[in-house]
C-alpha cells in the first residue's frame, strides 16, 4: 500500500534559464537549457512495470516550497525526448497537485530506492580540496551521508564538519568500515591507483578526483581492476560539469565541422596541488591543470586524439609550470591547448571554430559568444553552479540506478594516456607522436 503522504506529494519546480518557480499544474517550456531538476529528491523511473512514461514527484514538507539548484539539465542525466513529453503530460493536472501514478509494487520499491536510501560515504583526503567535497557532501548532495574521513593529521581533535566521524590514518581501515558504501577519493594522484585497487577488492563505488593516476599505466589498471570487481569507477573531471562549458557545448551542432579549437587554461599557482604537497610526486602543469583541458576535446568532439605535438616550460629543471600542445582529432580537427601555473591573471577560455560559426567560451567570468554564419554575434551570461555539487550528485545517481556515470574510469585513463603522448612527444623536441602507440 502507498502511504497517504505520498499519494499526493507537492511538486515544484524551478527553470534554470528564467529563474521562474513552476507551480503543480504548469506545463515546462523546453529550450536549449532544457529544465532542470533542482533536488534529487525530485525521482523518475524511465519505464513503469506497464510501460508508462516518467513520473517525476518531490515528497517534502509543506513548509519548504523552493529546492536547491544543481548542475544537471535532464540531458545530463539521460531524458530523451519522449521522457520531456512524459513530464509535460505530468503537470497537465490543474491546480491540484497530481496522484502519484505507482501502478506495481516494483516501482513505489524503485522510487523509494532511488529518493530516500542514504549511502554512507568514505572521503580520502580532507585538504583544502577534500574539504570542499566534505562541505558540500554535508549541505548540497541529498541522500550522501558521510561516515568517515582518512587524513594524515590524526591527532588533531575532530571538530567543526570532522565532528562525529569515524577518522582514520590508513585508508585501507576506512575502505574496511561496514558503514562506509562508497569512496570519495580527493589525494595527490600518486597515491590514487592503490587506493583504486584496495576499493575495487572491497567492491565499493569509487570517484577519484582528477588526474586519476600519475601514468596511462597505472590508470589502465584501476580501470581493469574495477572491470573485474564489477565496482563503478568515475572520475571527477570536473570542467565537464562547468555551467559555461555546458552552454558552450550546446552550441556547437549550429557551427557545423569542428575545424581550429583553442583551449587556455592559466591557475593561479598559490591554488594548485603544487602549493599544498608533501610527501608526494607533484605533477606538473599538464597533468594537474592540462589534464582538463585534453578531456574536453574528447567530451566536446565526441572522437579520440590520434596525434599529439607538446612542447613543456620546465625552469631549472623541475615539474613543468606551462604545457602546449596540438592534438589532432580522428576526424582532423586541430586542436590548440594552453596550460599553466601563473602568479597572477587567471585565464580560462575556449574557441571552437566550424565551417558554419563560432563559440567562444570564458568560464572564468562565465560569458559565451556564438556567431553563426556572417550573422551578428550574440553573448549571453552564465549563471554559476558548483561543479563539485554536480559531479558527487551523478555519482550518487550512478550508484542507486546501477548506470554508467557521465564520466567514466575509460574517461579518466584516456585523458592521463593523452598526457603521457604529450610527455613523449615533449621528450622528443615536440615531434609529433601517435597515440595509437601507447597500448
Amino acid at each position: 500500500m502507498i502511504p497517504a503522504a505520498v499519494q499526493r506529494p507537492k511538486i515544484y519546480y524551478r527553470d534554470r534559464s528564467s529563474g521562474l518557480s513552476m507551480q503543480p499544474g504548469s506545463v515546462p517550456r523546453w529550450g536549449k537549457d532544457q529544465f532542470a531538476i533542482r533536488r534529487a529528491e525530485v525521482c523518475w523511473s524511465r519505464r513503469s512495470a506497464r510501460g508508462d512514461l516518467i513520473h517525476p514527484v518531490t515528497v517534502h514538507d509543506d513548509g519548504l516550497r523552493r529546492h536547491t539548484a544543481t548542475a544537471f539539465s535532464m540531458s545530463h542525466i539521460g531524458f530523451g525526448a519522449r521522457d520531456q513529453s512524459g513530464l509535460a503530460r505530468a503537470f497537465r493536472a490543474g491546480r491540484n497537485p497530481p496522484r502519484l501514478n505507482l501502478p506495481s509494487p516494483h516501482a513505489y520499491s524503485l522510487f523509494m530506492s532511488v529518493s530516500n536510501q542514504q549511502i554512507g560515504i568514505g572521503l580520502i583526503g580532507v585538504g583544502r580540496h577534500g574539504r570542499r567535497y566534505l562541505d558540500h557532501l554535508r549541505t548540497d548532495v541529498p541522500g550522501a551521508g558521510v561516515v568517515a574521513v582518512c587524513r594524515k593529521r590524526t591527532g588533531l581533535p575532530a571538530t567543526g564538519a570532522l565532528a562525529g566521524l569515524s577518522l582514520y590514518a590508513d585508508y585501507r581501515e576506512l575502505i574496511a568500515d561496514p558503514l562506509v558504501q562508497a569512496v570519495v577519493v580527493v589525494t595527490a594522484p600518486a597515491l590514487c591507483p592503490e587506493i583504486c585497487l584496495a576499493a575495487a577488492a572491497a567492491g565499493k563505488p569509487i570517484l577519484i578526483e582528477k588526474p586519476l593516476a600519475n601514468s596511462g599505466a597505472e590508470a589502465r589498471a584501476m580501470v581493469a581492476a574495477a572491470e573485474r570487481a564489477g565496482v563503478l569507477l568515475m572520475t571527477a573531471q570536473t570542467m565537464r560539469f562547468d555551467a559555461t562549458v555546458l552552454s558552450a557545448k550546446a552550441q556547437l551542432p549550429a557551427i557545423g565541422r569542428l575545424r581550429l579549437v583553442d583551449l587556455v587554461n592559466h591557475v593561479d599557482s598559490a591554488a594548485s596541488i603544487a602549493s599544498r604537497s608533501s610527501g608526494t610526486a607533484v605533477p606538473g602543469a599538464l597533468l594537474e591543470i592540462g589534464v582538463h583541458l585534453l578531456d574536453l576535446v574528447r567530451f566536446f568532439t565526441g572522437e579520440e586524439v590520434a596525434q599529439v605535438e607538446c612542447r613543456l616550460d620546465r625552469p631549472d629543471g623541475a615539474v613543468e609550470a606551462a604545457a602546449r600542445a596540438v592534438l589532432h582529432t580522428a576526424d582532423g580537427a586541430v586542436c590548440s591547448i594552453d596550460a599553466a601555473r601563473v602568479d597572477t591573471g587567471r585565464i580560462g577560455t575556449m574557441q571552437w571554430e566550424g565551417t558554419e560559426g563560432t563559440v567562444t567560451a570564458d568560464w572564468v567570468r562565465r560569458t559565451v559568444t556564438c556567431r553563426i554564419g556572417g550573422g551578428r554575434p550574440r553573448q549571453w551570461t552564465v549563471e554559476p553552479a558548483p561543479t563539485i555539487v554536480a559531479v558527487l550528485r551523478a555519482f550518487l545517481y550512478a550508484i542507486r540506478t546501477n548506470t554508467q556515470p557521465p564520466v567514466s574510469g575509460v574517461d579518466g585513463c584516456r585523458a592521463v594516456e593523452l598526457a603521457d603522448a604529450c610527455y613523449r612527444s615533449a621528450a622528443l623536441g615536440g615531434t609529433a607522436v601517435s597515440v595509437q602507440e601507447f597500448p
